[in-house]
């Protein structure tokens, strides 16, 4: 009998995340693997409930669907609500859910849902257990430990902790073999450990309470290694979990891995790292780096020590100046920060602490540092969820219902929720206020801007990229070409040699150079006439000598000499250069 087992990461596409629905969680990927090492045949879907329910009533009627499972997070607990009653009364299929908004769930949530139990926290074990007591229930797996249930009274049950693995290099490779509409990336997530040491009080991680376990750094380099060789596509590694950065001695074993590795495939990697260990061990990031960190995420979370310490985040705002200054000094590429806002005790007065910080944090890495500000969410099984008051905060939409991750669902003693999106807004606004001031005064290197053309890596977009470089004309094309080596500027090119290269336009006269007025101008800039014809002749076909040679009989008469209008020629030739309308293509 088969006994195929559908995991399902069901949402809806929202206009401001419009991948998230095509994710797949790292928790689902390791399930299936585990299933299918202990003889079962699990699908794996991230999808629409459209999609869904498609899946659902063809493997329902098509072959012996023994369970479907439905990974629930806190923005698609209505969609789960939707579909769990539905596979239970169309199909008589069992539903099971799991994932981290299980904690949360109560008696009426379980009711709505229609399902057989849900799994609370790490679910190997237990699911693999609850799935061998069907198709007809066994009634003694009610006594399998980490269930969630309605008992006969419809009062909720819980079977108490479950039972996990130990031993994390017992858990097989994810299992992208399982997803068939899965199409593999170049990024490939990894998770290196389970559990967090710290308690962060708006983390769902951390008030799982799980002790920090590690894979055996062998088992991490194996996989790499494997995923490598077996999937070509794949051309960066993302370390996803909060363990990697706890040990020093740890990190430089993977690193040390990594750099082996690298020398048959070169391969970038980012990991999630906690400011109290890199401010710690500073020498961290010189090892990380050279064997081929690019992106680094941390939680700055707040400029407030009243606000971090209410969190518990054990790092102050010196830290973090610290580490990210260490960090662009190591050669970081890319540093993504988070930052709350609707943090405990959040005022007005903290909001514009929080503008200079991130000022200042921009001034110290700017091209590299991005800045991701969200309002605190009430994730269940978190303190600030269980006793928000303890925080100077009020939990008005515990359920989400009335946001998308775009609008706050408390509001503190200082602020409503109106002011805290409105300082949202204004951080937001101040933040790109500064990036453009920096950009204009020619304060973001070449090279980290030509980095953000370069490096597309599969959703990690670059903030830097899209509110500022994608909306100063022509300097998208122009770093495209140039991130393709398809040209290259002319310093970069020996001055001997530049006669040879051939200018090319990177604006399309017919459409960019407006004849309206009876004169060629390009936005406000009127291009003279010499201008003009050195422009309509940068088309990649001439080298630069042939070029000067083809537009100097026209203006010949206006010079005494012809160097003295090759020396205007190239000063006007700069001119388009600092304008992004030309750059220089190869012998």
């Amino acid at each position: 009998m088969t006994k195929t087992v559908l995991l399902l990461n069901v949402h809806r596409i929202i206009p401001s995340s419009m991948e998230i629905a095509w994710e797949i969680p790292g928790g689902l990927l390791s399930l299936g693997s585990w299933l299918e090492t202990h003889g079962y045949a699990p699908e794996i879907y991230s999808c629409e409930p459209i999609r869904a329910m498609a899946l659902i009533r063809e493997k329902a009627e098509g072959s012996h669907l023994l369970a479907v499972g439905l990974y629930c997070d806190f923005e698609n607990q209505v969609e789960v609500q939707e579909l769990g009653p539905w596979i239970a009364g169309q199909f008589a299929v069992p539903v099971l859910l799991g994932g981290p908004q299980a904690v949360g769930f109560d008696a009426r949530f379980l009711k709505r849902t229609g399902c057989l139990a849900a799994v609370v926290g790490e679910g190997e074990v237990p699911l693999l257990r609850l799935l061998q007591c069907l198709p007809s229930p066994d009634p003694d797996w009610r006594k399998i430990p980490g269930l969630l249930y309605l008992g006969e009274d419809g009062s909720l049950i819980s079977t108490g902790p479950g039972e996990i693995v130990e031993d994390l290099d017992l858990i097989p490779l994810p299992a992208y073999h399982l997803c068939p509409d899965y199409i593999l990336q170049p990024r490939y997530n990894i998770m290196t450990g389970r559990g967090c040491p710290y308690r962060c009080a708006f983390c769902q991680e951390g008030a799982a309470k799980y002790r920090a376990r590690f894979r055996s750094v062998p088992s991490i380099l194996q996989e790499i290694e494997t995923v490598l060789g077996r999937y070509p596509v794949v051309d960066y590694i993302a370390f996803t979990d909060d363990t990697f950065t706890l040990s020093l001695e740890r990190v430089r074993e993977i690193c040390a891995g990594l750099a082996r590795l690298r020398t048959r495939k070169n391969f970038r990697w980012y990991c999630e790292a906690h400011v109290e260990r890199l401010d710690r061990w500073p020498e961290m990031l010189d090892l990380m780096v050279p064997s081929g960190l690019v992106r680094l995420q941390i939680g700055i979370e707040s400029a407030s020590r009243k606000v971090l310490d209410a969190c518990r985040k054990k790092i102050t705002p010196a830290m973090v100046l610290r580490v990210v200054r260490n960090a662009v000094k190591a050669g970081v590429r890319q540093i993504f920060a988070c930052i709350l806002t609707g943090a405990p005790f959040e005022s007005g007065k903290i909001t514009g602490q929080n503008c200079r910080f991130v000022e200042k944090l921009i001034r110290t890495a700017p091209g590299i540092i991005e800045i991701s500000p969200s309002p605190v969410m009430p994730y269940p099984g978190t303190e600030i969820t269980r006793t928000p008051e303890k925080f100077g905060l009020k939990v008005l939409d515990p359920s989400g219902g009335t946001a998308i991750s775009d609008f706050p669902l408390t509001e503190s003693t200082g602020l409503d929720r109106e002011a805290i999106a409105q300082g949202q807004k204004y951080l937001v606004d101040s933040m790109v206020e500064v990036m453009w001031k920096l950009f204009r005064e020619g304060k973001v290197p070449h090279e980290r801007i030509a980095y953000a053309f370069r490096e597309r890596v599969e959703r990690q977009s670059f903030i830097w990229r899209r509110v500022v470089y994608d909306r100063v004309p022509f300097l998208s094309p122009y770093y495209s070409l140039i991130a393709r080596r398809a040209v290259r500027r002319s310093r970069e090119i020996p001055r001997g040699e530049l006669p040879g290269w051939r200018p090319q336009r990177i604006l399309e006269l017919w459409h960019d150079v407006d004849f309206s007025e009876g004169y060629p101008a390009i936005g406000r800039y009127v291009l003279s006439p010499l201008e003009f014809d050195l422009l309509l002749h940068s088309t990649g076909k001439l080298t630069l000598q042939a070029v000067l040679d083809a537009v100097y009989p026209k203006f010949a008469g206006l010079y005494r000499r012809r160097r003295e209008f090759d020396r205007t020629c190239m000063k006007k030739m700069r001119l388009f250069e600092e304008k992004y309308w030309l750059a220089y293509a190869p012998l």
